[in-house]
């Protein structure tokens, strides 16, 4: 199924941004709450701001899911190029969120170190102990003050 089909069969379609808006079939929609949108690869996706389910979007038009995916007319490579894309853009995400993960258990675990040496005795500590000890404190401090901005933790 094409787009254009799918907004011939739904009401009060009208033009949004990359897509389109129209009334849910799913539910008794008094104004467009659900987005049409056509994918690069062929698919039509849907989104209903009212809350219903694609299954039952699609359910109350007398489709299936199966009808949303166009990828059948579409070149194979078209299609490995858009799931190509599609992969590294979970990766990246996936990467960023990793590393905001670390940044924020190395922020913890810098203000950890920072409390846990208040009233610490280095008197039997050795010099490259000591020295060790301190530059783990002063990275833990250059962390912190990293994530600061005006005084407040950002």
């Amino acid at each position: 199924m094409t787009t254009e089909e799918l907004l011939s069969c739904l009401e009060s379609v009208r033009r949004s941004g990359r897509g389109w808006m129209a009334r849910c079939p799913a539910h008794a929609d008094r104004t467009p709450s659900l987005s049409i949108t056509a994918g690069d690869d062929g698919r039509i996706l849907l989104h209903d701001f009212g809350g219903c389910p694609t299954a039952e979007i699609v359910k109350a038009l007398g489709l299936a899911i199966s009808d949303l995916f166009q990828s059948q007319n579409l070149p194979p490579q078209l299609i490995r190029d858009a799931k190509r894309q599609r992969v590294q853009k979970l990766r990246q995400r996936e990467a960023e969120y990793h590393r905001a993960g670390l940044l924020s258990d190395a922020v913890r675990e810098a203000e950890s170190l920072i409390e846990a040496s208040r009233g610490i005795s280095v008197a039997r500590w050795s010099n490259e102990r000591l020295a060790r000890e301190l530059d783990r404190l002063a990275d833990a401090y250059g962390l912190i003050e990293q994530e600061m901005v005006d005084g407040q933790r950002i």
